[in-house]
């Protein structure tokens, strides 16, 4: 039995704001799409590499209250290559769609076509040993200064430490029956306990906080295994 899970997740609060889980051949993209709406309008949402499209780019910038992204582009995308090229750390460039992302959003209701145009903006991070490129529409004269973006993609690593938790703290791929709806309370019963654990180790960490508030050296809660409990 293979399922494909979904997240949003407040890497602030190291919460789950949103979870679902679908057939295993639903594309992630199709899963993060359908759900940009659900987005907070004062969010800034964060995604790796695979969600460098057009579509994905678009369907942040026209809903009816703007969703803000921050995406790392693929290096292989024409439009990257030519923005490493200039040598310029920000580059704002408008993009013509691909005919898969005039078709996927025609399927969102968005009419589009060929002489359609977006405008996003380029960034360039520099890494020890890479350079990646950022794709926003987090714009400069709103404040979000070039240097912003390296430790801004850096809190998405919050999401693995999170997938981590679920399915190896939490053991969430072992469930107690095999139907769907077993499935189903099982994971997301997971996620309301992985979300309660999260929250019971802030409230504890602040407590340490301030019980070691004079130690020269701070402590820090790690949580338990919620089974163990």
């Amino acid at each position: 039995m293979q399922a494909k899970t979904f997240y949003h997740y407040d890497v602030l609060n190291d919460l789950v704001t949103h979870a679902c889980i679908a057939p295993y051949r639903t594309s992630e993209l199709t899963l993060a799409s359908h759900w940009i709406e659900e987005l907070p309008v004062d969010s800034i949402a964060i995604y790796d590499r695979y969600y460098s499209t057009f579509k994905m780019f678009a369907l942040h910038s026209w809903q009816e209250s703007e969703r803000k992204f921050v995406i790392r582009a693929k290096d292989s995308l024409e439009f990257v290559k030519r923005f490493l090229k200039t040598g310029k750390v920000s580059q704002v460039i408008e993009l013509a769609p691909t005919q898969a992302s005039i078709s996927g959003l025609r399927q969102s209701g968005f009419a589009t076509d060929s002489s359609t145009r977006i405008r996003i903006r380029l960034v360039r991070v520099e890494l020890q040993s890479t350079t990646e490129v950022i794709a926003t529409n987090l714009w400069q004269e709103e404040g979000f200064e070039n240097d912003m973006f390296g430790d801004l993609y850096f809190r998405r690593w919050g999401v693995e430490t999170n997938i981590s938790k679920l399915k190896n703290t939490m053991q969430m791929e072992s469930f107690s029956g095999l139907t769907v709806e077993s499935v189903e309370q099982d994971f997301y019963a997971t996620v309301m306990m992985s979300n309660l654990h999260s929250i019971l180790i802030r409230d504890a960490q602040v407590q340490l906080d301030r019980d070691t508030s004079t130690k020269k050296y701070p402590k820090r809660s790690t949580g338990t295994n919620p089974s163990e409990n």
